[in-house]
């Protein structure tokens, strides 16, 4: 078996960057198929999901989604929850 992360720790260890409005931030994306779409949703943000129709779409939509979603909690004066999750692929066979 072989474990691959698809994503440096470095990027997602939750630094404490400027999570309220400075620097870009990189959070984890779960993508999974939904029969006749694909859905994608981000752990460390609950309620923060998109609904496409294609791989190719998922990255622009979830992006926007995910902009709005921070700019939501920012007027809201809720606290903008720092990324913390993690993704790897696990090769079995």
């Amino acid at each position: 078996m072989k474990a691959r992360s698809s994503s440096s720790p470095s990027k997602v260890t939750g630094s404490r960057r400027d999570f309220n409005g400075g620097s870009e931030t990189e959070y984890a994306v779960m993508i999974e198929d939904a029969g006749d779409n694909l859905s994608a949703h981000v752990p460390d943000l609950p309620g923060c999901t998109a609904v496409v129709a294609t791989i190719d779409q998922v990255t622009t939509v979830i992006t926007e989604a995910i902009k709005d979603h921070l700019e939501s909690l920012r007027s809201h004066g809720e606290a903008v929850p720092p990324p913390t999750s993690r993704t790897s692929s696990v090769e079995v066979s």
